[in-house]
């Protein structure tokens, strides 16, 4: 009679010693995952502003004046308006190249206009941003910020190869070569582009250009309303060098 007591107890024994087994795997599986897993990561930063909108670090001005004449860069491209305020005197308000067919199709030379503008600091001066402009006249406005930056080269357009003799060399204020004009058209590209060939470009005589032309849709305005191509590769003396 005394054996049976014992048996059971045995047998609930090894249950307990299995439940016990079990748990501990449990606690040693979730510990591990914990340790994977590890602690939270910190919260994304901030991303960086939507492309082509240029930062405001202050709050914006507004000016009044009428239009005197329109800046350009050194690729010949308009980038600024001249403005003959009553209070500041003549102010340049420079924009993005790319902006200037915009900013002509609300004001031209004549006009009275409102800009809202923030100042940027220079290495020479202060210069000022244009980011509005409305005719006071017609009420026609727009803003440029919100309009993004083209690619450099257009695309889908067909490339045209050119043979040019004795172009003009337009260089910036460093020397070095941004574009060469030819009678009607102007073959654009960055200075530093060309760097390591730009004394052959300014001792050449023939060139022959592969470029791109540059639609009217891309928003920039040539000064002299000339054609603008946007050069992939250029021949100077019967070597070739692409542009990139």
């Amino acid at each position: 009679m005394t054996g049976k007591p014992e048996k059971s107890y045995s047998a609930l024994n090894v249950i307990l010693l299995v439940c016990i087994v079990a748990l501990l795997l449990v606690i040693g599986i979730l510990l591990y995952k914990i340790n994977l897993s590890g602690p939270p990561g910190p919260p994304p930063l901030p991303g960086p502003p939507p492309a082509g909108v240029p930062p405001v670090s202050e709050e914006l001005k507004v000016a009044k004046g009428k239009v005197v004449g329109y800046v350009n860069n050194v690729h010949l491209d308009i980038n600024g308006i001249k403005l003959q305020t009553s209070g500041q005197g003549e102010l340049t308000f420079e924009f993005r190249p790319h902006t200037a067919r915009a900013v002509l199709s609300v004001a031209q030379p004549g006009d009275e206009v409102e800009i809202q503008y923030n100042s940027q600091p220079d290495d020479e001066a202060v210069t000022y941003q244009l980011h509005h402009i409305k005719n006071l006249r017609t009420s026609k406005e727009t803003g440029v910020d919100e309009l993004p930056t083209p690619p450099r080269i257009p695309q889908g357009g067909p490339s045209t190869l050119f043979q040019i003799d004795k172009p003009a060399i337009i260089t910036d204020g460093y020397g070095g070569v941004a574009a060469l004009q030819a009678p009607g058209k102007l073959f654009h590209f960055k200075p530093e582009q060309v760097e390591d060939i730009q004394g052959l470009i300014k001792n050449g005589h023939n060139f022959k250009l592969l470029a791109v032309k540059r639609e009217d849709e891309q928003g920039f305005v040539n000064i002299h309303h000339d054609m603008v191509y946007i050069v992939i590769s250029i021949t100077i003396d019967n070597k070739t060098f692409m542009i990139r």
